[in-house]
Order: structure tokens, then sequence, then C-alpha cells
């Protein structure tokens, strides 16, 4: 096609575009045309109607129109008519979506009241005003915000066999509505209709004329309904999925929707009372954030509900179950009021239960032989826990923020996670057995000892703050170790680490060691131990060849640290390690470090390498970034000029600090340079102006530099100025050649600025 439209004029490309999508299109249409009947019409309101919804709410507007819809879907997309986004969504291809709309357009394409879909505003609108709608309308996708409301009402009148409806218009108060010349019952709804959506709906009730016998799906959204109809007599029978959002009624009762499968509802402020005692056939209820909601009904039995959601209901006290046989799913999400909940005696298909921040005291789970996730937090005054003697299935338990103080758990042979955190806890029985648990977590606990030998799985170990232990079981194949703030000595800590030799995180910061000397650990990544307030040496072993990461921060008494074989280490901590003075190193220590921060280490004087004592800082050659800190340092080495991969140097309070090194422009690779709180720095090399990657220069309280170079126009990297605390008041000339440069100062001197 490309060389016989060569040289062609435009209309001729056009010409063939559209035949060429014309051709495209009868092909696609062969994979409609293979379709089952039904399959047919899912995929032309798929097309017209429903692309963009998400996956759930098509499954429901489908199968309130009779539609087998999840199966209907799944041919679809075998058949690639449709497609399922990241975010759950329906969608398919711009030709596939215009080939559905064709398909409805075909027949009469000059008359759209004689379509089976609508979904064009313009011809939606003059339909309804000509009162031209007839028996061929199915569905209709309304946005009806400038749509006389009147128009609306009447024009639905003759659409005998509409099955769908989606309307969406702007909001109207109730005052508003009282002072139309019309009410809900000039509303004409066509009794064929199988599901409903409403967006600001502007009535308080559906219309009297409305026989809701075949409605299967209601929604309203941001509706003034306070009630589905005036005298409450109306029955909707078939009615299956009902959702109220943003609605304005305080008591909902459902004996006019006896056959409800699931209800939602979302931010109904003025709810206050839910009455659900005749819906033997819920099978999913959702009520979220509804703030005023204090009684819920529950029917004494419900043998068909599966998912139980309540969410910020801030003032719902109880909640009764009654029997739920089927019942898989229970979250109650921060009802911060609720005293009391009855769970039935057996739940025997419970798998998932959640509780956040609720002012139960006691908990019963009864029998629940196939619970999988257990998760209780911020229970805070929660005292007792009965757990069933057997949780053969098992596998998350999270208790966070309780006040228990024993727990014993039963046979749980597929328990993978537990966490057991921030609770007073002094008695943990843990199951004879725990073949498959990976990762446990007893932060904030009063524990003394932990036997974990029948864990053989177990890779992460939590004990954060645990203070009161004094005894731990060696645990062989574990990964990831934070003994955090401990009573465990030297010895038991060294004869732990002996023995988990696959070790790749540990952390033992806040413990009361003097001495740390680690021995073979070949997987160890990332070592932790800061704010050992007491701790003088650190001796890693000769061979530690993996560790990437080690943080040091706040061992205000380490003299000496010797760093052994860590060819791969990359990030190096010394925050406030006020007595280092040297670090020893081999020669291939530390060729790889990004990161170094030693910031107030005021003794610290160089490195060692290789039993040498040069106080150069070029073998640091891959260093990308450089924290000081420090009051006594007079001058910086001009080895730190040879840094040629640092990215990022930070001169913190070093206010002795006399002078930057001349040749500091040659930090080639330099995007952040800060240089704060140097009371007595005075000048700032012209060097600097050879960066050609300096994005971020900041120069706050030194109080004494007065002027910038002359030059620094020439850093067309540079996006941030910050002269705040200087004594500078005038901006070099060259300054104003940098686009998009945002210069921070003193506020008294910016108007002064903008007039230079």
């Amino acid at each position: 096609m490309g060389s016989f439209l060569r040289d062609k004029d435009n209309l001729e490309w056009e010409d063939a575009i559209d035949r060429l999508k014309t051709e495209t299109i009868e092909k696609l249409k062969l994979s409609y045309d293979d379709l089952e009947e039904d399959y047919k019409e899912i995929f032309l309101d798929a097309a017209c109607i429903l692309k963009g919804w998400t996956k759930d709410a098509a499954v429901i507007a489908l199968k309130s129109c009779g539609f087998p819809a999840r199966k209907g879907l799944t041919v679809l997309e075998l058949k690639s008519l449709i497609t399922i986004s990241k975010h759950g969504e329906l969608d398919m291809h711009d030709h596939i979506e215009e080939m559905g709309k064709n398909i409805v357009r075909r027949v009469n394409p000059n008359k759209p009241e004689m379509h089976s879909r609508l979904w064009i505003e313009e011809e939606i609108v003059d339909i309804l005003a000509k009162s031209s709608g007839n028996q061929a309308t199915k569905c209709i996708r309304l946005n009806a915000y400038g749509l006389n409301f009147e128009i609306l009402m009447n024009g639905l009148a003759n659409m005998k066999e509409l099955r769908f409806l989606n309307v969406c218009n702007r909001h109207v108060y109730r005052s508003d509505v009282s002072n139309w010349n019309f009410d809900e019952d000039s509303l004409h709804l066509p009794d064929a209709l199988r599901f409903l959506s409403w967006s600001c709906y502007p009535f308080s009730s559906l219309p009297k004329t409305f026989q809701a016998n075949n409605l299967v799906g209601l929604e309203m959204d941001d509706s003034n309904i306070i009630q589905l109809w005036k005298d409450g007599k109306e029955k909707a029978l078939k009615l299956r999925f009902l959702k109220f959002r943003l609605s304005q009624f305080r008591t909902l009762d459902l004996s006019v929707a006896p056959n409800l499968e699931t209800l939602t509802l979302e931010r109904c402020d003025n709810l206050e009372e839910g009455h659900f005692q005749v819906t033997p056939n819920l099978k999913k209820l959702c009520i979220d954030r509804c703030y005023k909601l204090k009684k819920l009904h529950m029917p004494p039995e419900s043998p068909k509900l599966k998912s139980l959601n309540l969410l910020e209901n801030s003032k719902l006290t109880t909640l009764h179950l009654g029997k739920t046989p089927n019942l898989e799913t229970l979250n109650l999400y921060r009802c911060a009021d609720m005293v009391e909940l009855r769970m039935p005696a057996e739940s025997p298909k419970l798998r998932s239960l959640n509780i956040d921040r609720s002012k139960l005291t006691t908990l019963h789970l009864g029998e629940t032989p196939n619970l999988e996730t257990l998760i209780l937090q911020e229970c805070t005054r929660m005292v007792e826990l009965c757990m069933p003697a057997e949780c053969p299935k098992l596998v998350t338990l999270d208790l966070y923020n309780l006040e228990l103080r024993t727990l014993h758990l039963g046979i749980s042979p597929n328990l993978v996670k537990v966490r057991l955190q921030d609770s007073p806890m002094v008695e943990l029985h843990m199951p004879a057995e725990c073949p498959k648990l990976v990762n446990l977590d007893l932060s904030f606990l009063r524990l003394t000892t932990l036997r974990l030998e029948n864990t053989p799985s177990l890779e992460t170990l939590n004990l954060q703050r645990c203070t009161e232990m004094v005894e731990l079981a060696e645990c062989p194949k574990l990964v990831n170790l934070k003994l955090f703030d401990l009573n465990l000595t030297t010895p038991h800590i060294r004869q732990i680490l002996t023995k988990c030799r696959k070790l790749v995180n540990l952390d033992l910061s806040f413990l009361d060691l003097m001495t740390l000397r680690l021995g073979i650990n070949p997987n160890l990544e990332k070592l932790s131990v800061n704010n050992c307030t007491d701790m003088v040496e650190l001796h890693i072993a000769t061979d530690c060849p993996k560790l990437v990461t080690l943080n040091l921060d706040y061992n205000v008494k380490l003299r000496t640290l010797d760093l052994g074989l860590t060819p791969y280490l990359e990030r190096l901590g010394l925050y406030r390690c006020y007595d280092l003075e040297e670090i020893n190193a081999s020669a291939e220590c530390l060729k790889k470090l990004i990161h170094l921060n030693i910031s107030n280490c005021g003794r610290f004087k160089y490195f060692k390498f290789d039993k040498e004592a040069p106080k150069d800082l070029y073998r640091l050659e891959y260093l990308e970034e450089l924290h000081l800190r420090s009051a006594d340092i007079k001058n910086l080495p001009d080895s730190l000029c040879m840094l040629k991969h640092l990215k990022s140097l930070e001169i913190n309070s070093c206010r002795l600090l006399e002078k930057l090194p001349e040749d500091i422009g040659r930090l080639q690779c330099l995007k952040k340079l800060i240089v704060k709180d140097c009371k007595i720095l005075r000048d700032i090399p012209n060097s600097i102006c050879e960066m050609d990657h300096l994005e971020c220069l900041d120069l706050t309280y030194c109080t004494r530099i007065e002027e910038l170079p002359e030059e620094i126009g020439r850093l067309e990297c540079l996006k941030e100025l910050d002269i705040r605390g200087t004594g500078i008041t005038r901006l070099p000339k060259s300054i104003y050649q940098l686009k998009g440069l945002c210069i921070k100062g003193r506020s008294d001197d910016r108007e002064d600025w903008h007039k230079r």
C-alpha cells in the first residue's frame, strides 16, 4: 500500500485508510458472528454502554439483565473482543468498539429511536423531547447535566422494553425540587427495567407508577432518596443487587426486597438504623463510612451470607451474627465504639477475620476449621482471645496492640506468618510443631524466654524491644534477625550468631555490648548495630563477602572499627560515633563504597588501608554520597577532589572549617553540594563553576559568605540555590542566564533582588 500511495495527495491517503479500516472491521466481525446470541448481546452492551466500567460492576449490570455475565465476558476475552485492564476495567480496541456500535446503528442508521442501545447525548435528548421513544430501545446511557427533568421523565414513558438505564446528572437539593411543578409521581419509568443506575436522583422515593416487578439491580449515587416507595407497600421481589452511596435515608427496611443478594451502603451520612431481618438470600453486605449508624438488625439466620464488611461505622456498638454457616469473610474496620461481637458457635467456612480499632474486650472464635487469616489490630481493650484447639488451615496471625497477657496457639500446622506486636504478653504457647512458619514478629512483648526448636523453616525473627528476654534458642535457617534492645549477654549473642550461618539481614541495635566480633557470615548483606552506647570495638570476620550495608550510628564510644574483608560494601553509616579515630580496611575494602556518613565523628582522622595510614580518600573511588559533620574539622583533604563518582557532598555544622579545597570543581559528577552552618567559612572557590552537573547548591547559615563566584552562570544544570542566613546581598549578573533557577534567600532581601 505504501508504494501504491506514493506521491498521492491527502484525500487519496484518507480514502485508502478509510477502506482499510472498513476491511479490518469486517474481518473482526467474523469473531462476533460466531458468538451465541447471549454473548452477542453482552458484547454490544460492552461496546456501547459498559466500556470503562469495572468488571465487577459490569457483571452486576449484565446479571441483572438476565445474561450469563462472567462466562460471557470470559468468552469475549478469549476471542480478544474485550480486555480487562490492570485496574479491573472493561476495555477494547477502538476499532472493535466502533464495530459494535456500527452493528447497533446499521439497521435504520438515520433513526436512532429505532436503535437497541442509545449512548449519544444529542440523540437521546432529541428522542426524549419529541417523545419518539419506542419498544426498540433496550439500553440507555445518558449524561443529563443540562437536560430538563420534565422532558426526561415524560420521554421515558414510551420505551416499554427498556431493560437498562444509566443516568448521570448534577446534584439537585431537595429545597429546589420542592419548587418544581412536578414530582416523582410524574416520572414514568418503564416497568420492564431490570437495571437502574441513577447518579444524583432528585426525588425522595421511586415513583408510584413504577412497578418494579422486573427490577434486579438498583444503584443510587448522591441521591435525595429517603425510602424506596412512599407508602412502603411496594415489593421488589426480583431485586438482587442494591447499592446506595451518599443517600439521605435515616432507616433502611429491606423487607421490600426479600430476595436481595448484595447490599452496599457507602457514606450514607444520615443512616442510623438498618433492618435486615428478612433477607434470607443475602450473600454480601458492605456498610462503609455510615458514621451515624448505631443499630444493625441482622436476621437470626443468614444461610447464604458469604461476606460481611463493616468499615468505619464509628457509632455501631454491637453485632449479633446469628447462624452464618457460609460466612467466608468478616471485616470490622474502625468500628471504634463496638463493644460486643457475638460470633456463631460454628463458622465452618470462615476464612478471613479482620477487626481493627474496636472496644471489644474478649473474642471467642468458636469452631473455625477453615480460618486462614486472623487480624486483630489496635483493639486496645482486648484482654482475652480464645483460639480454637485446632486451626488446621491458619496461615497468617496478626495481633497488634492488644492487652493480651497470655496466648495459647492450638494445632496450626500451616502457619506461615505470625505478628504478635506491642502487647503486655508474658506467656506465649507456640504450637507443638510449626513446620511452615517463616516469619515471626514478637516486637514489644514482655516474654523472658522463647523456644523455637519446632520451627525448622523460620527465616525472619523480630524481637525488637523485648526488653525482658534473657533466653533465646538458636534457629539455624534464619535469614533475617532483629535483636533490638534485648537483655541478652554478649556470649549468648555470639552463640546465636555462630549457629545462624544463613543470615542476610541482622539488627543488633540498642544492646549492652562492649565488643562485637562477628564470625563467618557468608550471606550477610545488611548489618545494623546502632545505639550500642557502651561498644568500643567492632571486628568483622575476615570473610563477609556479601556485606553491602553497615549501619553503626550513635555508637558514641566506638574507637576501633575493623572491616575485615568486605569487598562489596556500598553504604557505611557512622553518624555520631564521637570517639571513632580510625577505620581498618584491606586494600580491596571500600572500593565500591557509595554512601559514607561520618558526621559528628569529631576524632576521626583517617582510614587505614593494609596496615598503612594515608589520609587520602581517593581509594573510595566509587563513593557517591559523603556526609561530614564535626565541630573539629578545619580543613578538608585535597584527596576529596579525587572522588570522581561523588554525586552528593554534605558538609554540615563544621564551624571551624576555614575553606573548601581550591580544586573542588574537579568533582564533575557532583549534583548536590550542601555547606550548612559553617560559621567562619568565607569563600566559595571559583572552580565550583566547572561542575557541569551541579543541580543544588545550599549555603544556608554560612554567615560570613558575602559573595558568589562571578561566573556562576556557567552552572547550566543548577535548579536550586539556597543562600538563607548568608551575608550575600548581591547576585552575580551571570546568574540571570540560568533558566528555571529557584533562589531561596532571606525574606527581607527578596524584594531587593527582584528589583536588581
